[in-house]
């Protein structure tokens, strides 16, 4: 008898016994719709989610946000809508507790009236984090509650997508602004630089002519004293000659009794006489010199000097008229500029602190943009253009004055109280001065006639003193009228000489103001000429670190990250995936189905030897594995998976029906129905330890330590890989291949040795059992 014999006589047994070709069918059957139906019903479970009802309530009530009405949770419910593969159902949130409850919702997605609020509460400062409550029933199912989790985290990623775009798109457009804003306020540093050169050239001039004018004060203040001793001296003669003429008058009283005296005393008198009228003479051409003078040269000249210093003067008032105009422009820029910027922050703080805020962070060019707005916001410019504003007030009110002051036009200003002076000099002073000096002389020339007509005839001597006594009272008269002119023009001149120091003070004052002035200005178009360098480089730096649009800085910031996958062995679905899980257990299942129903006695082969006898009953078992093996290949097929190696697909599943087959044949020949028992524990460890669902890495450390040990782990790897490998690793392959095989033939040669030692504690089992 050969090893041969034995699947003859069970092929002979099976073939007049119908029942037994059932059961066969059966085992061949049962496991291949265990793997069919099961990879069916799960194939693709998360792509058939009309039927999964999860209920969608809206109580948001809206908010304004940028002077537009805006209702966050309806934009929500609008894209919901429009998704056809999710059974959302929009109700109340009544109907939606009743459902959750009853168990007709599997979840609960309820947006709440104060969504929107929330929302944009976040742009004015309030950070109030908005919510969406999520009710799930995991009673209902555990996994539909992991797929209702899923589809809440998949809304939640999108509403952060938008709330995050339209916020960025709104800060990184006031930046924008800002950007222009900055521009304007270049633009307008530039003319107020320009503003104050000129202003800067028209002081330095007035400085100038100011120097001029006090170095000619010392010279005028000599003059007027000069002036002021001649007229005291004018004076002092003319009110000496006056004490004498009565006593003049007298004399030519007594000549009518001493004619004799009178004719002895001609000569001297005529003497005296012509000296008188040479002096008077000298004295005359003082006057008219003195009006010439006046007439010719004062005049003209103050009025030339002050003429000169009111242009300047205008024009240093018109300079920092146009100074103020450039700084509150500037002003008004700066504090919209300012207003933009705090705008901006405030929106980018709120980004900043969103979910895609950290992401963005990372960024240098955002780094470098929040230095740049940081070194603008701490600049503390308010301070510098109060300051600006306030010397630019105290300069134009200084021109102003100085401009006034220079005025000839206003009868106030001190130009026009000085001419007015010098007018008065010549009216009250020089022209009564001049007139009496006139007088003066034609007394002098009538006295000096009169002593000629005396000297020429005694006889006419009454006569003549007749008419030399009606003249004395002309002679007083003028000699008065002269004094009187020389005191007023004495008095106007020591006015005009007490008021010099006060006009050297004045215009030393005027001067030393002047320089101040000059100086404050340089100082003004320095600050000015920093603040456009720094307008200039803020409007270059926001440029060098925002180009792109607000709109795609938006879509940027709502999503900054763009995921390219690229999966290098693609499984189409859910079913494919679990494929090499259910693989091994159907043809598992069918080795222990097989053997338990299959039962080859040992006693009907005596005279075979262990291996023989092994062998022999293997054949038919490997038989029936095979055809399972072939059959389960052909459910793969008709499932849809496309393997990457056919051949090599209906190989390995050879190998693994024939290695199956081999270690529960142990177990059983072995331990009888206690090796059944055997079987069914490993098969359980090995669904807990072999990867067929989750990673290795993620289960237990007691199922780690067992995986290697366990032929289910190597089965799995191998059909993974011929079903899924884009390309296949061959190393894999021959790995699991070699390991699955080994498994197989060390409990073919345990079975070998221990075959008929199992006889003995098979009964001993049955025995114990049936006791």
């Amino acid at each position: 008898m050969t090893l041969l014999q034995i699947p003859k006589d069970e092929l002979k047994t099976l073939w007049n016994n119908k029942i037994k070709i059932v059961a066969i069918v059966a085992i061949i059957a049962i496991p291949l719709l265990y793997s069919f139906l099961y990879l069916k019903a799960y194939w693709d479970p998360y792509g058939n989610l009309k039927d999964y009802h999860i209920a969608v309530v809206n109580m948001d009530k809206g908010a304004v946000m940028e002077d537009k009405t805006e209702n966050f949770g309806k934009d929500i419910i609008d894209k919901l809508k429009e998704r056809q593969d999710i059974g959302f159902e929009f109700v109340d949130s009544k109907t939606a507790q009743a459902g959750l409850e009853n168990g007709k919702y599997f979840a609960v997605i309820e947006i709440p009236e104060d969504f929107s609020k929330r929302i944009v509460s976040a742009k004015d400062g309030n950070v109030v984090y908005p919510s969406i409550n999520y009710y799930s029933n995991n009673k209902k199912n555990y996994i539909g509650t992991k797929i209702s989790d899923s589809i809440k985290d998949q809304i939640l990623k999108e509403v952060r997508e938008s709330i995050s775009k339209q916020y960025g798109e709104i800060a990184f457009s006031t930046i924008n602004d800002l950007k222009d804003g900055l521009k304007d306020a270049s633009s307008g540093s530039d003319k107020l630089l320009e503003g104050s050169n000129t202003l800067h050239n028209g002081i330095e001039t007035l400085s100038k002519g100011l120097k001029d004018f006090e170095s000619q004060v010392p010279g005028l203040q000599s003059g007027t004293s000069s002036l002021s001793e001649g007229a005291d001296s004018l004076n002092k003669g003319l009110n000496e000659f006056n004490l004498k003429l009565p006593a003049l008058s007298d004399a030519i009283d007594q000549l009518h009794s001493g004619a004799d005296s009178l004719n002895e005393g001609l000569s001297s008198t005529n003497e005296g006489a012509t000296h008188l009228v040479e002096k008077a003479k000298s004295l005359k051409d003082g006057g008219s010199a003195l009006i010439n003078n006046y007439e010719n040269n004062l005049l003209p000249g103050y009025l030339q000097l002050s003429q000169g210093l009111k242009y300047e003067a205008d024009n240093l008032n018109a300079g920092a008229l146009q100074v103020q105009a450039g700084v509150n422009s500037l002003i008004s820029s700066v504090v919209q500029t300012q207003a933009a910027l705090d705008e901006a922050q405030k929106y980018l703080q709120l980004y900043l602190k969103s979910p895609g805020g950290a992401q963005a962070m990372a960024d240098p060019n955002m780094q470098a943009f929040l230095s740049v707005m940081q070194n603008i916001s701490n600049s503390n410019s308010d301070d510098k253009i109060k300051d600006l504003q306030n010397e630019l007030d105290d300069l134009i009110k200084g021109t102003s004055n100085l401009s006034n002051q220079l005025d000839m036009n206003r009868a106030d200003s001190a130009v026009s109280t000085y001419y007015a002076g010098l007018k008065d000099l010549k009216v009250k002073g020089i022209l009564p001065y001049t007139f009496g000096v006139n007088q003066y002389v034609d007394g002098v020339n009538k006295l000096a006639s009169g002593i000629g007509t005396l000297s020429q005839g005694a006889s006419r001597l009454a006569s003549g003193l007749d008419s030399l006594n009606e003249n004395m009272f002309s002679l007083l008269d003028a000699s008065n009228s002269l004094y009187t002119g020389s005191s007023i023009l004495s008095k106007g001149i020591h006015e005009l000489t007490s008021k010099m120091p006060s006009l050297a003070s004045g215009v030393g004052q005027l001067s030393q103001g002047s320089q101040d002035l000059t100086r404050g200005i340089s100082t003004l178009r320095d600050g000015i000429k920093e603040l456009n360098y720094g307008l200039k480089d803020g409007v270059k730096n926001v440029e060098n670190n925002i180009k792109s649009s607000s709109k795609d800085l938006g879509e940027f910031i709502g999503n900054p990250v763009k995921v390219s996958e690229t999966n290098v062995n693609p499984v189409d679905n859910y079913g494919s995936g679990l494929a090499p899980y259910f693989l091994p257990i159907s043809l598992w299942l069918g080795a222990v189905f097989m053997l338990l129903i299959i039962k080859i006695k040992n006693e009907n082969y005596k005279t075979l030897n262990n291996l023989q006898l092994t062998i022999g009953k293997y054949i038919l078992y490997a038989l029936i594995g095979i055809i399972q093996a072939v059959l389960l290949g052909g459910i793969v097929l008709l499932l849809g998976i496309k393997p990457s190696n056919l051949p090599l697909l209906f190989a390995f599943l050879m190998l693994m029906a024939l290695s199956f087959d081999s270690i529960i044949y142990c177990f059983i020949s072995l331990f009888g129905l206690a090796g059944e028992g055997i079987a069914v524990i490993l098969l359980v460890l090995q669904l807990c330890s072999d990867a067929g669902t989750f990673p290795i890495e993620t289960l237990p450390q007691f199922f780690q330590n067992i995986s290697p040990y366990l032929p289910f782990t190597y089965a799995v790897e191998a059909i993974r890989e011929i079903l899924f490998a884009s390309t296949l690793n061959a190393s894999i392959i021959v790995k699991d291949s070699v390991i699955t095989m080994l498994f197989g033939l060390v409990f073919m040669v345990i079975n070998i040795i221990f075959i008929r030692k199992g006889e003995a504690i098979n009964k001993s089992i049955e025995d114990r059992l049936a006791a």
